[in-house]
């Protein structure tokens, strides 16, 4: 059958799979979370979490038309693929029952043809006549203005709602320091490097961290680490001056705690100089190093929550600045901090109010997210306002749940031309 591999992206993302799923060997399996689509290098679905014969994995997911693309593509070959965690193919036709990893380890394989919960000819049916309409949007080009925002409303609430999902997922195998700083560190990489900092947040972990601060090491140390072992500072180390980067070679050269090399494929072409990752790692260390003392989500919720007990974004605005470092290397900027106050700190502080029964800190907290200005405007809310009035992209940009929701439209159906869906899924928000 002919059909896209990405249409196989859309599959897995939305879960049209059987609840009773099983790979090649026979195993048992079961998604906690699909992960998040990877636009760049490496593996289709990054930071997914499975449940594979009673063990929870978090890792990668590599999607195929058969089996043997994985080799066709050469990603045996590849180390970039090495955290992918299962293979999930549409139609499995070699003899090998697993897939053989650049390290040499296996990975199970999932093949999609006889566990999906309708036929695929119907779903490609359906996904092709909905490509039909990709230069025109029923939703924004047609609903009135009021009628929009309460829709817009609720998918910002299922997209909040998502992230929550996600990082409840990833606290599975991890403690909520781990998770909070994992957030941090994909937010400082923006799109082409999120998942470059995701991975040394997944190999020198929090608690490393935290034993060797114990152990007497220095913000310099910690700096030097990060840097060197991601291979970072060979290649953009003269962007911080000769002294610093004299000072951070030495520093490195003596500290104990850490040498090991980590694989990371910096994607540096045409990023802005106040947006190098080199800077940002630079930036985020100093207040991650104030933090270890405390722990990380206590340190955070310091800075959040005012003198009368109430959660002030405020004084979370200036903690980056109240902790730079004191040379004049740039620091992260205002819209850096209000899109980690928004993608990172809301989501995962609401979270954990929910953990602990703290029910009026998750009503404050989704509060605060519901009439948080709006971000600055990335590839997909241009690309989603081509279809809006100018009067409607005005409302939109000025409430972030707004933006959100108009994001969560865009993954959840426009990437993918299911415009009949859309229509169907927002006359029932309507109603509801």
């Amino acid at each position: 059958m002919d059909f896209k591999e990405k249409f196989l992206y859309h599959i897995w993302d939305e879960g049209h799979l059987q609840a009773d799923l099983h790979t090649v060997c026979g195993k048992p399996v079961s998604v906690i979370y699909a992960g998040q689509l990877n636009t760049n290098r490496g593996p289709d679905f990054m930071n997914a979490v499975l449940n594979i014969e009673g063990e929870i994995r978090s890792g990668s997911i590599e999607i195929h038309h058969k089996s043997q693309d994985w080799f066709s593509h050469n990603h045996h070959e590849d180390p970039h693929y090495n955290r992918v965690i299962l293979h999930v193919v549409y139609e499995h036709q070699q003899q090998n029952k697993n897939t053989i990893k650049e390290d040499g380890t296996t990975v199970e394989i999932l093949e999609l043809k006889d566990q999906l919960v309708e036929d695929i000819a119907k779903l490609l049916l359906l996904h092709s006549e909905e490509s039909i309409h990709i230069n025109y949007c029923d939703l924004l080009s047609m609903t009135p203005k009021d009628s929009l925002i309460p829709i817009l409303r609720h998918f910002g609430t299922s997209r909040f709602n998502s992230k929550v999902k996600r990082y409840n997922s990833v606290l599975l195998n991890s403690d909520f320091d781990q998770v909070l700083y994992e957030g941090l560190m994909e937010a400082i990489g923006y799109d082409k490097n999120k998942y470059n900092m995701l991975s040394i947040a997944q190999t020198l972990k929090w608690d490393m961290w935290k034993q060797w601060y114990s152990q007497g090491m220095t913000i310099d140390e910690m700096i030097s680490i990060a840097l060197h072992s991601s291979g970072l500072i060979k290649k953009s180390g003269k962007l911080i001056g000769p002294e610093y980067l004299n000072l951070l070679a030495i520093t490195y050269e003596r500290q104990a705690f850490y040498g090991n090399p980590l694989l990371v494929d910096w994607q540096l072409f045409r990023i802005r100089p106040q947006n190098h990752p080199i800077y940002r790692i630079i930036a985020l260390f100093h207040v991650l190093y104030e933090s270890l003392s405390t722990g990380l989500l206590q340190f955070f919720k310091s800075h959040i929550i005012n003198s009368d007990g109430k959660f002030d974004l405020k004084t979370f605005r200036t903690l980056f600045s109240e902790y730079s470092s004191s040379s004049d290397l740039p620091n992260i900027g205002k819209s850096v901090v209000s899109n980690i106050t928004v993608n990172i700190i809301l989501p995962i502080l609401y979270l954990y109010s929910e953990k602990n029964g703290e029910l009026e800190s998750k009503k404050e907290l989704f509060y605060l997210y519901s009439i948080h200005p709006g971000l600055m405007d990335n590839r997909v809310l241009n690309f989603m306002k081509t279809h809006a009035s100018p009067s409607v992209s005005t409302l939109i940009d000025s409430k972030v749940i707004l933006q959100q929701g108009l994001i969560d439209l865009y993954y959840r159906f426009c990437q993918y031309h299911l415009c009949e869906a859309c229509v169907s899924n927002y006359k029932k928000s309507l109603s509801e």
